[in-house]
């Protein structure tokens, strides 16, 4: 049954349907398409659903929608184009050092963009794609990116501003292979095998 809810992350309007096994899906403009366990969002504070939100924009930045939120020990026999991940670990996964959340909040703004030349603009919609619950983390950020050479200019909260040059180029920079839109996937594989 498709029901008008709310987002349980964002507390924006959303698609809202519970699945016969109890799994809630949401399809939410500001989260993307994902799923959840009642266990597994019960007794977080607004501060770690947000965050989990800020993820999930990430992930559906990147390309990757269908997240299934489980509590640990919960199991989700999967379906096509879903996949489970442990509350835990969505939580583990949001940046906490300075220049981790500017890397990852630079990286989600190139990903928000169609070209280089676009007009980013700065308002309610771009909290989560740069980890900033409040106004004020916006402002800042902005502020710094603009002193910093990384956006044209920043004239404050609901203005617009683009991308630099010296931007474009650090986000080649941090994916590794010029690639906005793509995130370097490499790994380490050591085998041992007994005579």
């Amino acid at each position: 049954m498709t029901m008008n809810r709310f987002c349980r992350l964002c507390l924006k309007e959303a698609q809202v349907q519970v699945s016969p096994s109890g799994i809630i899906f949401c399809q939410c403009v500001e989260c993307g398409r994902f799923g959840y366990t009642s266990l597994a969002l019960d007794g977080h504070a607004t501060e770690q659903l947000f965050k989990i939100s800020c993820i999930l924009v990430e992930k559906k930045l990147m390309g990757i929608s269908g997240v299934v939120i489980l509590s640990r020990g919960n199991s989700f026999a999967g379906e096509k184009g879903w996949t489970g991940y442990i509350v835990e670990d969505l939580l583990n996964e949001f940046p906490v050092r300075g220049l981790d959340i500017f890397h990852r909040s630079l990286l989600n703004l190139g990903r928000l963009l169609e070209k280089p030349a676009q007009v980013l603009q700065v308002n309610d919609h771009i909290h989560r794609p740069i980890f900033s619950e409040s106004r004020d983390d916006v402002e800042y950020f902005f502020k710094q990116m603009a002193k910093g050479g990384y956006v044209t200019e920043y004239s404050g909260f609901a203005s617009a501003t683009q991308l630099t040059m010296k931007a474009w180029e650090e986000i080649g920079r941090l994916n590794g292979n010029g690639d906005v839109r793509s995130q370097k996937k490499t790994g380490f594989v050591a085998m041992w095998f007994s005579p």
